[in-house]
């Protein structure tokens, strides 16, 4: 067994767990030392380390100083790809190995802050910022997750390295504690977040304007901004409302090539359009998704998709400053309600929508290089052949996503 180079022992052990599941790969670590760290190599990078508790240890459990000084351990160490810090405060007491610990985790690449992670506001301030310093800090680090609202903003930008930033509330931003303010913000020193390329906002519609403004107002108050959107070319919105205007939400975002929007149908019903899109003025890319829940059985299905068709995807379509540099669009209806395809065709509205799209698309878009219809009352082939006038003016016309092209 142990003539089998280490990088084929791999390859192995990823086709063994094409479906992401861990077992093979556990029982793999465990057949002899030389099969361990390739097994736990691959088993640890796509495993999700959730730490729950800084606290220190109780009887029984394992303290952060053993899992750091621990020989036993280093492969544990060195291969976690993925670790989310889900911190409820409960005792608390600091274990002193957990701010080491945390350092020798030198291989995370995603980092997620999630929900509830209410312990570092009792944690001691100082130690909190050394804590935060040497996560975000990581050169490896390239993607950051922020779903908890008592996350310090003012530590975001030692996050240098990340290119992606998903950021998402179910409730605003809590006002910053002076407290969390590290000392280089009143002196001006403090880095600037400069290296994002994609940034998700989800949550509410609240939660995503004020993270905007926070920037915005940091960069009026102390005269520099702290996250510079230079370099951003992708942004995402899945948000759970349109409640509060996000008329100015684009303000930042003017460089943007690519821009998804994302919401559930619900949503797009009970709001008016409150997006200027007239500000991106250099998209490539539009993709408008619009998903049912199960709790959406009420909803007249397709009436509802149509409307958010009529008051939302159409408008935008027909508001892009700059038409002729768009290259892709794809409009993407998820849909947890069951009905018959020709049922849903049935209905007048459907058919006139297609039509509208069509010529939409047709007068508007000259340089559109392809376009996806994904529905759940077309296959790919009535998608073809609805949109023939597309194909024959050279777009290539598809009922598969535009993420697909890339898998």
């Amino acid at each position: 067994m142990t003539t089998i180079p280490s990088e084929i022992l791999t390859e192995i052990f990823i086709r063994c767990s094409p479906d992401g599941t861990v077992e093979n790969l556990k029982n793999s670590s465990l057949v002899c030392s030389y099969w361990q760290f390739p097994a736990q190599y691959e088993l640890f990078s796509r495993a999700v380390f959730t730490i729950k508790s800084t606290d220190a240890p109780s009887p029984g459990s394992t303290p952060y100083t053993t899992l750091v000084n621990n020989e036993r351990y280093s492969y544990f160490r060195s291969t976690v790809h993925i670790l989310r810090l889900r911190l409820k405060a409960e005792n608390p007491d600091l274990d002193p190995g957990f701010s080491k610990f945390l350092t020798s985790l030198s291989s995370v690449k995603t980092l997620h802050f999630a929900d509830p992670s209410d312990q570092f506001l009792t944690i001691d301030p100082g130690e909190a910022h050394a804590i935060l310093r040497v996560l975000l800090g990581s050169p490896g680090l390239n993607r950051l997750i922020v779903d908890t609202a008592t996350f310090p903003l003012f530590i975001l930008p030692y996050a240098k390295h990340i290119s992606c930033l998903s950021w998402s509330s179910a409730i605003p931003i809590i006002a910053q504690s002076p407290k969390w303010i590290p000392p280089e913000v009143s002196t001006g020193t403090s880095p600037v977040l400069s290296s994002l390329t994609s940034i998700q906002l989800g949550g509410t519609s609240k939660s995503a304007f004020l993270f905007t403004q926070w920037n915005h107002g940091i960069e009026q108050w102390a005269g520099v901004s702290y996250i510079s959107f230079a370099k951003l070319r992708r942004l995402t919105l899945r948000l759970d409302d349109f409640k509060f205007n996000l008329r100015r939400l684009f303000n930042p975002f003017t460089l943007i090539t690519h821009l998804t929007l994302h919401c559930t149908i619900h949503a797009f019903l009970n709001s008016p359009l409150c997006l200027d899109v007239r500000l991106l003025q250099n998209l490539l890319s539009f993709t408008f998704k619009a998903n049912t829940l199960k709790d959406d059985e009420y909803l007249p299905f397709p009436r509802s998709v149509m409307m958010v068709l009529h008051h939302w995807a159409f408008p935008i379509i027909r508001s892009l400053s700059h038409p002729q540099k768009l290259r892709d669009l794809e409009i993407n209806i998820l849909s947890a309600i069951v009905q018959s395809p020709s049922e849903t065709l049935s209905d007048p509205l459907v058919p006139a929508a297609h039509h509208l799209l069509n010529s939409l698309v047709m007068t508007r878009y000259p340089k559109l290089q392809r376009f996806r219809f994904c529905v759940p009352w077309l296959t790919h082939n009535e998608v073809l052949s609805t949109f023939s006038d597309l194909r024959n003016a050279g777009i290539e016309v598809s009922s598969l996503p535009l993420d697909s092209d890339h898998m």
